[in-house]
Order: structure tokens, then sequence, then C-alpha cells
């Protein structure tokens, strides 16, 4: 079972520093960015558990949000990174299953490049894909 921990959660906590480096490493397998984290604008971000260690992290946040109307609520996934060592178990499709049972639709960039990421978004309902030279915008709903 995959579990999401805001990590901002773990920040006056003894471990915090560890959440951090824990993800940075997961992040320098991303070949397309140098993205780092170092404590500040984690505000959005958060951890993956599987079988009790940290597998991968998300960055995600709301827009658009408005309880009128759950339809227009459209979640832009920023960064979603599992250890490489774990793709292929479900836990990509655990995560994304769990989002999308909030009612909301999903967004992301993908880089072209990303295969994996391609055929995981791929498995999903795509509502809207607009593919350029390098990336591809979708908008994926339940």
């Amino acid at each position: 079972m995959v579990l999401l921990r805001k990590l901002s959660i773990y920040r006056r906590k003894d471990s915090f520093n560890h959440c951090i480096e824990r993800i940075n490493q997961l992040r320098a397998h991303y070949p397309w960015s140098k993205l780092t984290y170092d404590g500040s604008k984690i505000d959005y971000v958060y951890l993956i558990w599987f079988e009790s260690k940290i597998v991968g992290f998300l960055e995600a946040s709301y827009n658009e949000l408005d309880i009128c109307f759950s339809s227009n609520i459209i979640l832009h996934l920023h960064e979603l990174h599992i250890s490489p060592s774990l793709h292929r178990r479900g836990i990509g499709r655990s995560v994304f299953i769990h989002l999308l049972s909030k009612g909301v639709k999903m967004q992301m960039v993908v880089v072209n490049d990303n295969e994996n990421m391609i055929a995981l978004v791929n498995r999903f309902n795509v509502i809207k894909q607009c593919k350029s030279k390098k990336i591809t915008n979708f908008i994926i709903g339940a």
C-alpha cells in the first residue's frame, strides 16, 4: 500500500534533513533538470511511502479551486519521482489512482524522452494532450 505524507509535517522533526536528502537522491536520477530541494518551498511536496520506506516524492498544487464546481479543480503535478529500483511495481500507478480519486483532473508537462512517465500517463483517461518538439502537456481524468 502506498501512503502520501506532506513533507512539511516533518519540518520540526529530526528526520527532516534525512527526508530532504532522500528527495534530492531520488531527484538526481532525473536527467532533464538539476533542481534540488533545500527545505524551502516545500509546501506542495509529498513523500511517497511504500513498505515503511520513502520510495519517492511528488510536488503538486491545485489551481482554480472552486468548491461549487469540483470538476473544475485541476491538480498540477509538477514532479513525480519513484526510486528507479522500484519502477514497474505499480507505485506510480497507485499514486495516480489516489490523486484522481479526489475528484480532480491532473495536468502535467512531461519531457518526451521520459518514456516511463509517458507510458504511465497513457494508462489513464487522457482528456487533452498537446505535444511539442520536446514536451507534452497532458490533462488526465478519472
